[in-house]
C-alpha cells in the first residue's frame, strides 16, 4: 500500500484506497480544514502570490476547471484593488489574506488599509457610459463569479472582502451541491 503525505495542517475522513488516493463512495467523506493567513507588502508580487497562494488551496482542496478558473480571476481582481485602489502601492500599508478551506467551500478574505470602500459608489460596469472605460470590472467579475461576496469595512481601516466558492460534489449516479439552496 502506498502512504500519502497530509501535511499537519489538513485532516481528512475517508477510506484510502490501495493505490493511496482517498475513496469518495457514497458512504465516505472528505473533510478537509486549512486555514492560512498572510500580511503582504502593496506591491504586484502580492497580487501574484495570492492568486496562486488561493488557486494551490483550492485545487488541493478539490476545485478544478472551472470553478478553479473563477476563483484564481476573482481573487486576482480583489488582491489588485487592495494594492492599486486601497493600499496605493505604499509600502507602509500592508495587503491582509486568510483563506480557509472546509469540507464544502473555500474562503478567501483580503483586506487593505485603505480609506475605505462604498460599494454602493462604484459605478456600473455594465452602464452604457461603463463599458468602454479599460478598468472598473473587478468588483463585479468578483461578485459574479463567486458564489458568496462580502464587502465590509476592515477594523483598523480600510475594506474588507470576503469570497465563497462551494465544492460541487458529483457522484456518478447522482448529481449533489453542497452549494446551500437560496
Amino acid at each position: 500500500m502506498n502512504l500519502v503525505f497530509i501535511p499537519d495542517t489538513l485532516r481528512q475522513v475517508g477510506r484510502f484506497t490501495p493505490a493511496g488516493t482517498v475513496s469518495l463512495g457514497r458512504r465516505s467523506h472528505i473533510m478537509i480544514e486549512e486555514t492560512v493567513h498572510h500580511v503582504l507588502d502593496s506591491t504586484l508580487d502580492t497580487v501574484s502570490f495570492v492568486e496562486h497562494r488561493a488557486c494551490e488551496i483550492a485545487q488541493r482542496a478539490g476545485f478544478h476547471d472551472v470553478s478553479l478558473e473563477q476563483i484564481s480571476l476573482a481573487v486576482h481582481e480583489i488582491a489588485a484593488n487592495a494594492v492599486i485602489h486601497g493600499n496605493q502601492y505604499s509600502l507602509a500599508k500592508k495587503v491582509f489574506v486568510a483563506i480557509s478551506v472546509n469540507d464544502d467551500r473555500i474562503t478567501i478574505t483580503i483586506g487593505d488599509e485603505g480609506a475605505g470602500l462604498n460599494p454602493e459608489t462604484i459605478p456600473d460596469p455594465l452602464a452604457p457610459s461603463g463599458l468602454l472605460k479599460q478598468s472598473g470590472r473587478g468588483l463585479y467579475l468578483s461578485r459574479v463569479l463567486m458564489d458568496e461576496h462580502h464587502v465590509e469595512a476592515r477594523n483598523g481601516g480600510g475594506t474588507q472582502i470576503t469570497l465563497v466558492k462551494y465544492l460541487q460534489r458529483t457522484d456518478p449516479l447522482t448529481t449533489t451541491s453542497s452549494r446551500p439552496k437560496v
